[in-house]
């Protein structure tokens, strides 16, 4: 399936809601560190990805 996990989680408490939306500055910050995170390691991957493709030159 080629999945590649980001080893990074945001754990979300109950209290940290307040009418369906997050209210815990700390963790709006690790959720946006996380998408930040997710973003490099998919270009890292990317980029891996396209020099092993043009190492065949087709």
């Amino acid at each position: 399936m080629k999945a590649h996990i980001v080893p990074t989680y945001v754990f979300i408490e109950e209290k940290d809601f307040h009418r369906n939306e997050i209210v815990n500055d700390d963790i709006l910050f690790r959720i946006d560190r996380l998408v930040e995170d997710t973003v490099m390691h998919l270009n890292v991957l990317t980029a891996i990805q396209e020099a092993k493709d043009a190492a065949y030159d087709f």
